[in-house]
């Protein structure tokens, strides 16, 4: 599928289309990174391809190169290149998806929230977070900004620097509204930031599972070749003091950012599969779009949009709404949860060590047998094997041939066969 606003799309190029030719040349024999070569190139310049169009119909286009603007600010579906921010009309809940924080995302999470507001969605609010790896601290610190009055957002204590508290001003874009982020352990960075200073500041409800607790400021610098350098410059902390960096906190077991207490909904690897497939449909630019949902329905949402998070973070906000507190959806305590995920993850990767452990021992072995074999050499050392002859017989002792050795390794060549001398001992 062509990106938003790209030239692929702006040229003509269609989800589902293969792409048979470029510049001339079959694009079947080459590997991705090949194919990447063949279509980027300056601004400005021109490529030509073959595609294949779904119908079975071929079309030449030309795309003309140029950069390309990811959004970072999404729906809940795409319907003619626009998105959809309806998750009940009904009880006027938005939904809004933030998939990284870069310089265009408070603008664009702006935008969402006054056309979500132009559609009467202005009772409630889900902000989907989950794996949102994070991105400027600018951004972050920005976002927060809009649904906070007042409050530390985040302290950043710098390598030579001072330590500095960030804190809210007294500008309100959606203010009095209840709202619930999406989180899980695929959300860092940056989207710490947002989801923790926020539940810190007593601003959101929190759903899903533990964050992945980096605690690290990343900056990007451009570049005045067009390129941006990405690099570390500090660590953050929550309100209160509470550590994001889950290497950096004192107390092992407290890092990152938890669900609110009654919100914790872990998500299997099943289960995110299942979420990002079923999703996709719906979400890239099409000509076949499948069939409209029905803004609100909590079972289309968990079974055809295949969110079951989603689902109940609808439930939680209608809750929230009809009886004025956040509900307990689940017995299970924040942190406890926290540690389990956690050590759930250190078992696997202490299993997949211990199976390349395994695999390092057999190898070892296999290579000290062949060296064990090789110590005691096949042939006299002060042997003169120039010109040398090979005699090869039967059982018999029948001659069957005999080689002239021109060129090559004789030992080696002996080597690599398991041998017994005359005398039975093997080689």
């Amino acid at each position: 599928s062509p990106m938003e606003n790209s030239p692929a799309l702006n040229a003509g190029i269609q989800a589902g289309d293969v792409i048979e030719m470029i510049d001339g040349e079959p694009a079947n024999n080459s590997t991705i990174t090949e194919l990447i070569d063949r279509l980027t190139g300056p601004v400005g310049t021109e490529v030509l391809v073959v595609a294949r169009h779904k119908n079975g119909e071929k079309e030449q286009i030309t795309i003309t190169r140029g950069h390309i603007q990811s959004q970072s600010v999404t729906g809940i579906v795409r319907r003619n290149q626009e998105w959809t921010w309806c998750l009940d009309e009904e009880n006027g809940i938005a939904y809004i998806r933030i998939r990284q924080f870069n310089e265009t995302t408070p603008q664009e999470l702006v935008n969402a929230l006054n056309a979500a507001a132009r559609q009467g969605l202005v009772n409630g609010l889900i902000i989907d977070l989950r794996d949102n790896p994070g991105g400027s601290l600018q951004a972050a610190v920005y976002i927060s900004d809009l649904f906070l009055q007042e409050g530390t957002i985040v302290t950043v204590t710098g390598r030579a620097d001072p330590q500095r508290t960030i804190t809210a001003d007294s500008y309100e874009i959606f203010e009095d509204v209840p709202v619930l982020m999406l989180v899980n352990g695929n959300s860092a960075s940056a989207s710490e930031i947002v989801s923790g200073s926020l539940q810190a500041n007593d601003r959101v409800a929190i759903l899903g599972s533990r964050t992945f607790g980096k605690g690290s400021v990343q900056e990007v610098l451009p570049l005045t070749s067009g390129g941006m350098l990405k690099f570390t410059t500090a660590r953050y902390d929550l309100a209160g003091g509470r550590t994001i960096d889950k290497k950096l906190s004192e107390d092992k077991s407290i890092w990152g950012v938890d669900p609110t207490d009654g919100l914790v909904i872990p998500e299997s690897l099943d289960e995110l599969r299942t979420r990002i497939e079923s999703r996709e449909p719906y979400i890239i630019i099409t000509n076949d779009e499948p069939e409209s949902f029905v803004c609100g329905d909590v079972d289309w949402l968990a079974n055809t949009y295949g969110d079951f998070q989603l689902s109940q973070a609808l439930i939680a906000v209608r809750s929230k709404l009809d009886r004025g507190a956040w509900p307990q959806l689940t017995d299970e305590k924040p942190v406890s949860a926290g540690v389990r995920e956690e050590v759930t993850v250190l078992a696997k990767q202490r299993l997949e060590i211990l199976k390349t452990l395994i695999n390092v021992d057999k190898e070892l072995a296999t290579l000290q047998e062949i060296q064990d074999d090789s110590d005691e050499s096949l042939l006299p050392m002060d042997a003169n094997l120039k010109s040398a002859v090979m005699t090869l017989t039967d059982e018999d002792g029948n001659v069957i041939g005999e080689w002239k050795v021109k060129n090559g390794n004789i030992e080696a060549a002996l080597d690599s066969l398991q041998l017994e001398n005359t005398e039975g001992s093997e080689k």
